[in-house]
């Protein structure tokens, strides 16, 4: 144990009545600040740990969702998935798809008015044609596809939303599509 006055190896010592260095005061400092930040940083750790886990579970929900929904709205045909919005949309078949979930930030209001998950349930292709409601014929394939659905987790029951013309989201209603209704 180090005497009284007596310098202990790293540690800066200061005359009563003298004035440290710079380089002293900015070292002393340092060392005090290290365990200060060392906290903080581990506190933020545990914090970003905590919601990166509770982010996992909820894309995990999200996708479990995503999954039953896609069930749901599309029936897949050897290498084509159909969707058909309902009984006066076209009949969309699809070739060569990938499905996406993608949240959104909440915001405030959101949170305030129960909303656990916000985001969207997308399916993208490869190649893409519709058949016409009225006349039941084929358009030629097209390059690329989207297909969206807005998803919400409100208070734990899932909502789902279709895009009607730009910016109106409407509730999912649909008609599943038989692969009857495919001719090469």
């Amino acid at each position: 144990m180090p005497k009284a006055g007596a310098a202990v190896a790293g540690q800066t010592t200061y005359v009563l009545g003298s004035i440290p260095t710079e380089e002293q005061y900015e070292g002393s400092v340092m060392r005090r600040m290290i365990p200060v930040v060392a906290w903080v940083a581990f506190c933020g750790v545990l914090t970003i740990g905590a919601a990166s886990a509770q982010d996992k579970e909820e894309l995990a929900e999200a996708n479990s969702q995503a999954n039953t929904q896609w069930e749901q709205l599309l029936t897949k045909c050897g290498e084509s998935y159909l969707y058909k919005g309902d009984k006066y949309a076209a009949l969309h078949e699809y070739r060569d798809v990938s499905f996406e979930v993608t949240p959104r930030p909440l915001t405030e209001a959101d949170k305030l008015n129960g909303i656990r998950w916000a985001g969207m349930f997308s399916l993208q292709a490869k190649a893409v044609r519709k058949q016409s409601g009225f006349s039941k014929e084929w358009s030629k394939w097209k390059d690329g596809g989207l297909l969206e659905f807005k998803s919400e987790n409100v208070r734990g029951k899932w909502r789902f939303f279709r895009r009607q013309f730009v910016f109106r989201w409407i509730p999912v209603n649909f008609e599943k599509p038989s692969c009857d209704l495919v001719k090469n």
